[in-house]
């Protein structure tokens, strides 16, 4: 199904002509007032984004892209992992003057160019789709201050890395690299976001009573071990190293205990002394739960969030819309091919769709990880 002022396609090939070639045959002209394209590539086509994009502005007559390259791509029930040569691209139909290209800002407190900030104001709030660099350790605070500075809504994620300096990763008008870039949407465009976070609780959240070094050392007053094997059913070694890439740890996002939480892994466990090392450094007085992540929870969660956005949208299929998730989910986690995009299909419809899988989510103010992010126009 194609729905009015959106088309999208997903092509691989052998090289990255041969597979954009493709995409923008499937696109066709589409050129337009208040057209914006959206362009996602698996890592090993990131050194081509400059021919990729002129490429399709010659095929389709659409001059505004925005995308990224990452560890792979996913489409309409598609999607494409490692080494393959693909494309996945969304062209949007949007009303005339909604939206505005977001240039790479690279540390915190950069400003976006002041045209797009006198622009923001009569149409707030924003959304913000936007691709981040993994390798900014400002990344963080980017995403914290352009939230305020807009008052918008950010979603995307973290594009491929391991490519060098000089290679783009991201596409915000031309190809860049190095920050955070994309797009701000009008607040007059109705959109819809929703999360998955893959990770289920496994029990209540508890509170750090002492820290030693990077380490936990008491929960509650309490050897954190212990509340990790009572509340995992873990008797024995062999049953806490069955835990490896199961068991992590969720943080609560903001004052509540309650709905999003980010999730850090469990890097180590101290038998002798009950200390836990996870991939945050806390302090006493930080909450944190201990959560389970397996393809029945992942699962379970992703058809959840999907029901809840499709009421949210009265049962009708989206117009089109942007997937985003962690590298971690796809085959890794679920065991199969296009397992994620076929629950979006079978829980929304058949409607046009691009993403990509990177090595973080961005949701409102926050960095996730392990989690899935949709975006919808409605």
């Amino acid at each position: 199904m194609t729905h009015p002022g959106f088309r999208d396609a997903i092509a691989t090939g052998r090289d990255w002509a041969e597979a954009a070639g493709a995409c923008a045959a499937a696109l066709g002209a589409c050129g337009g007032p208040g057209r914006l394209g959206f362009l996602y590539v698996t890592e090993r086509l990131a050194p081509d984004l400059g021919g990729i994009l002129s490429l399709l502005r010659e095929a389709t007559g659409v001059e505004t892209w925005v995308g990224g390259a990452g560890t792979g791509i996913c489409g309409r029930r598609r999607e494409v992992h490692g080494e393959t040569p693909a494309v996945s691209a969304m062209v949007a139909g949007l009303p005339p003057d909604s939206f505005r290209l977001l240039g790479s800002l690279v540390r915190g407190g950069d400003m976006p160019e002041p045209d797009v900030l006198d622009w923001v104001g009569p149409v707030s709030p924003v959304l913000g789709i936007v691709h981040g660099d993994a390798d900014n350790s400002q990344l963080g605070w980017i995403v914290e201050d352009l939230t305020d500075l807009t008052e918008g809504y950010l979603v995307g994620g973290l594009t491929g890395g391991g490519q060098g300096a000089a290679v783009p990763t991201q596409l915000a008008g031309l190809p860049t690299r190095g920050g955070l870039s994309g797009v701000l949407i009008s607040g007059h465009v109705p959109v819809a976001v929703a999360g998955t976070q893959g990770c289920v609780p496994v029990g209540d959240y508890h509170t750090v009573t002492e820290t030693s070094r990077a380490a936990i050392a008491r929960l509650d007053g309490r050897r954190p071990l212990d509340i990790l094997c009572e509340e995992t059913g873990a008797h024995s070694r062999e049953d806490l190293r069955a835990l490896a890439g199961v068991v992590h740890v969720g943080l609560p996002v903001g004052a509540s205990d309650v709905g999003a939480f980010t999730v850090r892994p469990l890097m180590a466990v101290d038998p002798r002394t009950g200390w836990i090392a996870t991939g945050a450094r806390l302090e006493p007085g930080d909450r944190l739960c201990f959560v389970r992540r397996t393809q029945e929870a992942a699962e379970t969660d992703m058809r959840a969030m999907l029901k809840r956005l499709r009421a949210r949208l009265d049962g009708r299929p989206p117009r089109g819309g942007i997937y985003v998730s962690c590298h971690g989910r796809g085959p890794e986690l679920f065991g199969g091919r296009d397992r994620e995009m076929t629950l979006i299909a079978e829980e929304l419809g058949d409607f046009p769709l691009t993403g990509f899988f990177g090595g973080g989510e961005i949701r409102h103010n926050q960095l996730y990880t392990h989690s899935g992010v949709l975006t919808v126009f409605r």
